[in-house]
């Protein structure tokens, strides 16, 4: 009888557990799509020209939404971890990569403040590694966005080294230093348990919902590592964290990788001979980008007006298609013409053809084309295992939503990569 009642109970806690990650599938998809509109149109508002009073209005627009997207994530992101439901994927991946797009995320923030950023990462760390790029840049991420909470000024600075444990394996050591307000040695423990801050004004005078370094110490721990605060009351801190990235055969270090050694030697060149190379490289970008063959694939008309604006100030003219049999056909006739389409945004859920169904069709009936299209999934789904189902449908890239400008150029400039490295062979 008493193992009985053991298996009911099991049974109702795992049923609980599937409806509440559900639920929160389902309430995340509902939020993201409405919020894309919201953060994508202040956005666009911002980089017009509007006078300083509304300017400010759709700035505060943008914050409150981004912050409400942050809070989402969070509580997604725990979840996740607290079920047992987060894995992790392994990819390779650039070090220097993950350090500098982390950076540029946040940079613009930073240099409104006046802080001071930069990062080091040592001379003889090989670079090119297998981990999670998108955890990896997310503990990085919730650091820098806690030191610049609480520095006022003076700098950030973000350090990578290799750390050998007493088991002689190899593991990479970062830290995050600043010159903050400091953390009292005897309220630092505190810092990783979940939903809890240093005290409680913290809430009121910074934010957060005390999830940040809960998450990302387990991360750590997921990556086989740990982390660690250094600090003390009017300080500054420094957050440390280990991590197993197992090294890529025949990696680089970063002094090889960079040329470090050269660029030493080089640095007595004009600087004017680099400037007009980088002008030139510049504006070669630029009528690339107005060349590249776009669709937009969406069935919300907002969503499609968002991402048209975002694509125009970037340099992109696009075409539209309002569900994925609309696009499926554009692309299929696009295909036996002598201007085919070379980049599609692709929504997920959408009436006749959804997402997967349309590109696994351009996929099968446009082989023969010669360009065939890079395609990026466009969706308000984040949860585990959404961008795999992506990928196995002949996607080739993944931005959700609500979209950001970083995150769409991010993806665009793999496109570049991809179709240049394609044209070289």
């Amino acid at each position: 009888m008493h193992t009985l009642d053991l298996k009911l109970a099991k049974e109702v806690a795992e049923t609980a557990a599937a409806s509440k990650q559900s639920f929160l599938a389902n309430m995340s998809h509902e939020i993201r799509t409405p919020m894309n509109a919201v953060i994508g149109m202040s956005r666009t508002l911002m980089e017009s020209d509007l006078p300083p009073d509304l300017y400010e209005c759709a700035e505060t627009i943008e914050s409150s939404g981004n912050h409400l997207m942050a809070l989402i994530d969070d509580i997604l992101d725990y979840s996740k971890i607290d079920s047992g439901k987060l894995t992790l994927e392994t990819s390779m991946l650039d070090l220097t990569y993950v350090v500098e797009s982390a950076i540029k995320l946040i940079a613009s923030n930073y240099l409104s403040k006046g802080l001071v950023l930069w990062y080091n990462i040592a001379p003889d760390l090989p670079i090119h590694v297998f981990g999670d790029i998108v955890r990896l840049r997310q503990i990085l991420l919730n650091l820098l966005s806690n030191a610049f909470k609480f520095t006022q000024t003076g700098y950030v600075y973000v350090s990578v080294e290799l750390n050998i444990n007493p088991l002689n394996v190899a593991q990479y050591l970062f830290s995050v230093k600043d010159t903050g307000i400091g953390i009292p040695k005897e309220k630092a423990s505190k810092l990783f348990k979940t939903f809890s801050q240093v005290d409680a004004s913290t809430t009121r005078n910074f934010g957060g919902t005390g999830l940040g370094l809960a998450i990302s110490k387990k991360l750590c721990k997921i990556m086989g590592g740990n982390m660690w605060v250094e600090s003390g009351e009017g300080k500054g801190s420094t957050f440390l964290f280990k991590v197993n990235l197992q090294k890529q055969p025949n990696s680089n270090t970063y002094s090889e990788e960079n040329h470090l050694e050269e660029l030493v030697k080089e640095c007595s060149l004009q600087r004017s001979s680099t400037l007009k190379a980088s002008n030139e490289e510049s504006e070669q970008l630029m009528t690339y980008l107005a060349s590249v063959k776009t669709l937009i694939v969406d069935d919300n008309p907002v969503n499609l007006k968002v991402l048209a604006r975002m694509l125009t100030q970037i340099g992109i003219s696009s075409e539209k298609a309002n569900n994925g049999r609309e696009a499926y056909e554009t692309i299929l006739n696009a295909s036996k013409t002598d201007k085919p389409f070379q980049l599609v945004f692709m929504d997920i859920w959408m009436p006749e053809l959804n997402g997967f169904e349309a590109t696994e069709k351009i996929r099968q009936e446009a082989s023969s084309s010669s360009t065939l299209p890079y395609i990026i999934a466009l969706t308000a789904c984040v949860m585990t295992g959404d961008r795999e189902k992506c990928m196995k449908a002949g996607m080739n890239g993944y931005v959700s939503k609500p979209l950001r400008k970083e995150e769409l150029e991010a993806a665009i400039h793999t496109f570049i990569q991809t179709t240049s490295v394609n044209e070289t062979d």
